[in-house]
């Protein structure tokens, strides 16, 4: 079957859920997750969707590996892309269009079901789904732990003031 091409991202996140597996049998036949999130990236910009221009081996050897989903439509922006991702949600209804000041913290969102289901999800990358108060930060969204930066527009190059 021939997925169609998928939205646009437009700037880098690796948003990582991995499942750190302890204790009892139950818990260890649960499949690890890792899902990354690519801005910029188009459905032929990865070698196995006939996109031969630019290998991507690493890509495509993971691809191989796992399931792949293929039909997440995605917005012009990033915060709507990664909102409608992490919630399930269409973006405007949560109020990411195309700008957010955070996600609702009592909203669930997939990282805070996989905790529920014994996961423990790590984020690394840009977050870009809002981070105009405390609550909008990946801690407060299901991650336990989480490296990378909140937004791109507070970064700054080595020597600016």
């Amino acid at each position: 079957m021939s997925a169609p091409p998928a939205g646009r991202l437009s700037a880098l996140l690796l948003l990582l859920c991995a499942a750190l597996l302890t204790g009892c049998e139950a818990e260890q036949s649960r499949p690890n997750i890792l899902l990354i999130v690519l801005d910029d990236f188009g459905y032929n910009d990865l070698a196995s969707n006939n996109g031969a221009d630019s290998p991507t081996p690493t890509l495509d050897e993971i691809a191989a590996r796992g399931i792949r989903y293929t039909r997440h439509y995605a917005e012009s922006s990033c915060t709507p892309s990664r909102v409608a991702l992490l919630t399930g949600m269409y973006p405007a209804r949560v109020g990411a269009h195309p700008f957010l000041s955070g996600i609702d913290h009592e909203l669930v969102t997939l990282p805070d079901s996989l905790a529920a289901a014994g996961y423990r999800n790590y984020m690394i990358g840009k977050w870009h789904a809002g981070d105009s108060h405390r609550e909008a930060r990946p801690e407060f969204q299901g991650f336990q732990r989480w490296f990378g930066f909140v937004n791109q527009l507070y970064l700054q190059a080595p020597g600016e003031a």
